[in-house]
């Protein structure tokens, strides 16, 4: 999971790039910028596998869930679906949750 993981953080990565030139949400340039910087960094840790990453990506889970989170309860109220917030939550959490199962068999490895 972890390594498609990566590969789905390059195409965020690529897509707030794109968004950068183009229309594709309602963030700022600056704001597609870091999220490029972030999802690169993203795809690079997750196949480091460094001890301090789950920490680090504890605050963008956090971050996301409330950013997407938001935005998606209230796409629900105004009948209105946001599949792309869904999925991005989807996504999180599945990557979230598979960071700290892999975390957790490496402590016990004694890795």
């Amino acid at each position: 999971m972890l390594r498609i993981a990566s590969y789905v953080f390059v195409a965020a990565a690529f897509y707030h790039l794109l968004a950068v030139f183009i229309v594709l949400n309602d963030s700022t340039t600056w704001r597609n910028l870091i999220f490029v910087l972030i999802n690169i960094g993203c795809a690079i840790e997750i196949r480091n596998r460094k001890p301090y990453f789950v920490f680090l990506f504890s605050a963008l889970f956090i971050q996301q869930v409330i950013s997407h989170g938001s935005v998606v309860i209230s796409s629900c109220q105004g009948n209105h679906t946001d599949w792309l917030g869904i999925g991005t939550l989807a996504f999180m959490t599945l990557t979230y949750a598979s960071l700290i199962i892999s975390k957790s068999f490496e402590t016990r490895r004694g890795k």
